[in-house]
């Protein structure tokens, strides 16, 4: 099967795992991509480079691009198709037209059928004019792929088109081995990942809780540690940098390291790596504004891709597979007790873990490929 991927602007660990369950082997797959996520995925999988067919895109010309993809496109079976991000992005999918069947994928962070509903906060002409765009590509896809589901049966409502689920992570065994193969401080270690942004995070309980905790004498201060996994972005992120000033603070009223930053953009790929693979429970302190219509958080990726039990707020829909290792705050003393209890009570830290590793499971790649094909199979191959 001849299968074109365009996915310019998605982030890279998802596209290398996406390209897995197309099965390069097996079949032509067609990148079409930016020259940065490229070479993100090169460093990832160096293989790529000779199991696919790369049509890179410099950043330059970006309706000329997508003109040259239009052409491409009619020696595939189907394609599958992304938003491109920024408004000239959005304009150019004017000039994307497949002349194969495409689905529609919207496994951002930030889900595109919100965009209907305010999300955009440019002006009015320009929401309705790329609420059409959205739209048309929509009603035009043989189907859509949705990593939201919650989303995906609000979405059926408006646009009668045949929907699956993608997560945004998946499972690999490989990753889960080296993980735990790696030497432990014997320390309970929580770790919030994603970039350090007010519309992503919400930190207050997390600071409310170190306050309980910093007066608690019943607690082991010793035998927890909290790793702040997450980049600045841009130098005038003012609030990441609160965050991390308010963060070095509490490591003076332990006396000790209890909690790792990092006063960097982005965080290195074996840096966060490193991290991830040493952590016991993911904790998001994430701001339920940004993520109160189910959309997958950073964390809630991890914790399938490394089988770890997470933490979440209580408004936070987390998927159903990921119930029996997941756990609920709705305040800071609730987080307190939470952390109090999971680097007190190791039995218990260990039978969420199993959880999790049974859990993680569901998403593998395996699974996914063979629903993935089932579902080109019935929407594109079926139309041609």
């Amino acid at each position: 099967m001849k299968i074109g991927v365009y996915l310019i602007n998605i982030h890279h660990t998802f596209l290398n795992d996406f390209i897995r369950i197309l099965n390069p082997e097996k079949n032509e797959v067609h990148l079409f991509v930016s020259e940065k996520i490229y070479k993100l995925l090169i460093e990832l999988s160096p293989d790529i480079n000779g199991t696919t067919i790369p049509y890179i895109y410099n950043g330059k010309g970006i309706i000329a691009y997508n003109k040259e993809i239009t052409k491409q496109s009619k020696n595939l079976d189907c394609i599958v198709i992304s938003p491109n991000s920024g408004r000239k992005g959005i304009f150019s999918h004017l000039f994307l037209r497949p002349k194969c069947p495409y689905l529609f994928i919207d496994v951002l962070f930030g889900d595109v059928f919100l965009n209907f509903y305010g999300f955009f906060k440019w002006d009015s002409v320009s929401n309705f004019i790329y609420k059409w765009i959205y739209k048309r590509m929509m009603h035009k896809s043989a189907g859509l792929i949705y990593s939201s589901v919650p989303i995906m049966n609000m979405i059926t409502y408006y646009i009668k088109k045949p929907t699956i689920f993608f997560p945004f992570n998946f499972f690999h065994s490989e990753t889960y081995l080296e993980s735990n193969s790696i030497p432990r401080t014997g320390k309970t270690v929580f770790t919030i990942t994603g970039t350090l942004e007010q519309r992503r995070k919400d930190m207050s309980c997390l600071f409310e809780a170190l306050d309980l905790l910093l007066k608690d004498t019943d607690f082991n201060k010793d035998q927890f540690q909290i790793v702040i996994l997450g980049g600045l972005l841009s130098d005038k992120n003012q609030f990441g940098k609160d965050c991390i000033s308010k963060a070095k603070k509490y490591n003076i009223f332990f006396g000790k390291e209890v909690i790792i930053t990092f006063d960097t953009i982005f965080i290195d790929e074996p840096v966060y790596r490193k991290w991830i693979s040493v952590t016991d429970v993911i904790l998001n302190a994430i701001n339920m504004e940004q993520y109160k219509y189910g959309k997958f958080c950073s964390g809630m990726s991890e914790s399938i891709s490394y089988c770890l039990p997470g933490i979440y707020p209580t408004e936070y829909r987390i998927l159903d597979e990921l119930s029996s290792s997941s756990l609920k705050f709705s305040s800071g003393y609730e987080l307190a007790e939470l952390i109090k209890l999971l680097t007190n009570n190791k039995n218990y830290l260990e039978e969420l873990s199993v959880n999790a590793l049974n859990n993680s499971q569901s998403f593998s790649i395996v699974n996914y490929r063979k629903k993935i094909f089932s579902f080109i199979e019935e929407t594109c191959l079926s139309n041609k």
